[in-house]
């Protein structure tokens, strides 16, 4: 089946990275032509770039152009950006209240997910696309509300 996969934050900020992650070892294994970008996926991983690495300049901009570049590859080959539709919307109201916990990647602490990230969780489901995202507490929530995750360790 094409286009089955949408890349969350996360693993499209480790697409993008320089050196082996998780991601880059399981998009060897499938066509990257079958993953979809979300455009909030998109937005917050340019966030996360920006805040995070603020004070070394050196750093921010090899990671904005890394991350364009892989951006761009993608599109070449067909992967195109979903926006937040009406659907998409639909499908993210149950979701705001759901008691969704992930680990933050810096503290380990366990913290409410994001609306932004249930915004990504939304248009997976509305597009019954796969979510592929490093693995997280909340995506066994998701598997019981019939979702299809790819947990990247």
């Amino acid at each position: 089946m094409a286009n089955r996969y949408l890349l969350g934050t996360d693993a499209l900020l480790e697409l993008s990275a320089f050196g082996a992650t998780p991601a880059k070892a399981w998009g060897e294994t499938i066509r990257l032509q079958d993953c979809k970008l979300s455009v909030i996926a998109v937005g917050m991983a340019f966030e996360v770039v920006r805040y995070e690495l603020a004070a070394d300049l050196a750093r921010l901009q090899g990671w904005e152009r890394g991350l364009r570049t892989r951006i761009a590859e993608l599109e070449r080959l067909g992967v195109p950006t979903i926006p937040v539709t009406d659907n998409v919307v639909e499908e993210w109201i149950p979701l705001r209240r759901h008691p969704l916990t992930a680990r933050d990647a810096q503290s380990g602490a366990d913290i409410v997910v994001s609306q932004d990230t249930r915004l990504v969780i939304a248009t997976a489901k509305c597009f019954g696309l796969t979510l592929v995202e490093l693995e997280q507490p909340y995506h066994q929530a998701l598997r019981q509300l019939g979702m299809e995750i790819v947990s990247l360790k």
